[in-house]
């Protein structure tokens, strides 16, 4: 689907521009922080939309403060996983708040097409990106730093492009499967030719 059905169907404007992030509705991926930011970019402007891709035990409890906060016409909350790359497409900016994260799929398949993105900087997802380079970390945990950062990514169109291009780029180059594989295998074969006592 394009992002113009994705639209259509959730009834966004044509004008709204959508922050967004895939994530399971689970305390580990901190949507209070991703609400926190949101509730500051409401105020600071008219022009944005938030989607939510997901599911989990915590959703119940994120659409309550959502509605706590009036904020459901600025909110879409999604939980179709079979789509997520025509929902992902359609954001202007992707966010990443987890508290802890290996490598994220969402956050891969967000930068492999070509989508700026925000990213806590925890766990493996520094390995990933390069800061200002193929995206924005966020080391603080503070939905002011967010707020900045997905605001820069939405007002300067050159910015964003130049990051998505560069998230791309990444993606392709240094995290291919076959690159993968290989990685894998020079880290076993290192694995099992070290001397027992070091492994």
């Amino acid at each position: 689907r394009s992002s113009e059905d994705i639209r259509k169907q959730f009834g966004i404007a044509p004008n709204k521009k959508i922050a967004g992030m895939v994530a399971n509705f689970s305390a580990v991926k901190d949507h209070p922080l991703f609400l926190a930011m949101a509730t500051l970019l409401i105020a600071q402007r008219d022009d944005i939309h938030f989607l939510l891709l997901g599911s989990g035990p915590n959703r119940e409890n994120i659409e309550a403060a959502i509605r706590a906060e009036n904020m459901q016409p600025f909110f879409t909350i999604a939980a179709t996983e079979d789509d997520a790359a025509s929902f992902i497409a359609a954001m202007d900016v992707c966010v990443h708040t987890s508290l802890r994260e290996g490598f994220p799929n969402a956050l891969m398949e967000a930068m492999a097409l070509a989508r700026p993105v925000v990213a806590a900087n925890v766990g493996g997802v520094p390995e990933l990106i390069e800061d200002s380079i193929s995206g924005v970390l966020v080391s603080s945990r503070q939905p002011e730093d967010f707020a900045v950062a997905v605001a820069r990514c939405l007002d300067d169109s050159a910015f964003a492009a130049r990051l998505g291009l560069a998230a791309r780029a990444r993606i392709c180059s240094q995290f291919t499967v076959d690159r993968m594989v290989d990685s894998y295998r020079t880290l076993y074969e290192e694995l099992l030719h070290r001397p027992e006592k070091q492994r």
